[in-house]
């Protein structure tokens, strides 16, 4: 190595072979990179860097997830083949390809980092993106990937390797229009400290308010409590011990080290910028969210996000009504299937679908709508005063009818109902 820096020293070692030469807690800070996908049984070296970083230090993994991806569209047939049977490679000798979705609950579950952080970046195999930070690391992950696939070609003639399906491959990743793109995942663990500033902001603020109610006018027995970046846990285990009755979900992009959870509470790994939200409109009664806002771009987007989970009174009956169909096998929502079903027929030559939003109340500009929204309303309020007594036995009750009502008729709301009116012209067969 030129230009060797006088402080760093290098050791041959075989992560498979070889013991482990360094004592516990040896290292303030452990790094890997693009190590695990290439021994079998990673999980022994991801171990032997836990116990090589000190008390306080930080452990950082880093690797592919070896799985292409592709928005909107099937992965291309050179791409995906190519993988398929260098995967099936791999599992002969004992690798896994796809280490890194891994890394993260690994290091959870060994008990010794109180914070752990994961980042996925979605690297593209070509300048398509406008992070043009990406391109530079998806530049060097595709030269790696072209380089190594048409190195391993005649090695791996015995596993059905050709020169077919590497240039295939290779083609593939050159052709910048098929965006393709591959999950590389970076994990991180640290130590004692931050778990400590975060409990100590906790704490602090439940002291100020007497409470973790902050000072907000609660609803006696909320159903769903939410907790978007859930930190190390406390504020939402300690509400799942106040609400026993209650589901209490904590989202953050990475799993606290818990002691007792309680029976009621639930983590999901979500990070509230890149992934799908998967969390329904209108599903809890409380959403708390502390400080992760003042760390992430476009804040408003998360909020937006935050607002949506929270219902109207109105939700309250549709969830009693909802169950109720279920019970009976019916499915109240069928608006949105019928145009796909009848196109999967292949018995029509055209099918049309006209979606109107039925308002609860007068607030569009279309004047068209205040009469079918009228209409819907007054059938809607009818049905539902019909109901109180028929589904007594699935929790609903004058009040849930009553609020959802209210709600209906305030303008303020601009609730609607989306109707669906499709129709289809059937095709004509020449004997």
């Amino acid at each position: 190595m030129k230009n060797k820096p006088s402080n760093f020293t290098f050791q041959f070692l075989n992560f498979v072979r070889d013991p482990w030469p360094f004592p516990p807690g040896s290292f303030d800070i452990v790094h890997c990179r693009f190590i695990a996908m290439h021994i079998p049984n990673f999980p022994k070296l991801l171990q032997h860097a836990i116990d090589a970083t000190a008390p306080g230090g930080i452990l950082m993994f880093e690797d592919e997830h070896q799985q292409w991806k592709v928005e909107g569209k099937p992965v291309p047939h050179g791409a995906h083949f190519g993988f398929t049977v260098f995967h099936g490679y791999l599992e002969t000798v004992g690798v896994n390809p796809r280490p890194g979705s891994q890394f993260a609950s690994l290091i959870i579950a060994s008990g010794k980092f109180s914070q752990t952080c994961g980042t996925v970046v979605p690297v593209p195999m070509g300048p398509w993106t406008e992070d043009k930070n990406l391109h530079v690391i998806g530049e060097g992950i595709r030269s790696g990937l072209i380089q190594a696939a048409r190195g391993l070609n005649k090695k791996l003639y015995e596993y059905g390797v050709t020169d077919a399906i590497v240039e295939g491959l290779v083609s593939d990743l050159e052709n910048s229009e098929n965006k393709l793109y591959m999950d590389i995942y970076f994990a991180a663990g640290t130590d004692q400290d931050e778990r400590h500033r975060l409990n100590a902001q906790h704490y602090g603020i439940k002291a100020y308010f007497g409470g973790n109610h902050h000072s907000a006018h609660w609803p006696a027995n909320p159903r769903k409590i939410l907790d978007i970046g859930v930190g190390t846990g406390a504020w939402a285990t300690e509400i799942a011990e106040e609400f026993p009755m209650a589901e209490v979900v904590g989202v953050d992009i990475t799993e606290p080290y818990l002691g007792k959870i309680p029976p009621n509470f639930t983590f999901k790994c979500l990070n509230v910028l890149t992934d799908p939200w998967s969390l329904a409109t209108g599903t809890f009664d409380v959403v708390n969210c502390r400080f992760p806002l003042m760390h992430v771009p476009n804040f408003g987007t998360v909020l937006d996000k935050a607002i949506e989970v929270v219902p109207l009174k109105a939700s309250r009956f549709f969830d009693v009504y909802w169950s109720y169909c279920k019970t009976r096998g019916v499915l109240p929502g069928t608006g949105p299937l019928l145009a796909p079903r009848i196109s999967a027929s292949k018995k029509f030559s055209e099918v049309h679908e006209l979606v109107v939003p039925a308002c609860m109340s007068p607030w569009p500009k279309d004047e068209r709508l205040h009469a079918i929204g009228e209409g819907m309303r007054t059938g809607m309020i009818a049905a539902a005063r019909s109901f109180i007594v028929k589904l007594q036995e699935f929790g609903l009750t004058n009040e849930i009818v009553e609020d959802m009502i209210e709600e209906a008729l305030n303008p303020d709301n601009k609730m609607y109902v989306d109707l669906y009116f499709v129709w289809a012209r059937k095709k004509v067969y020449n004997l």
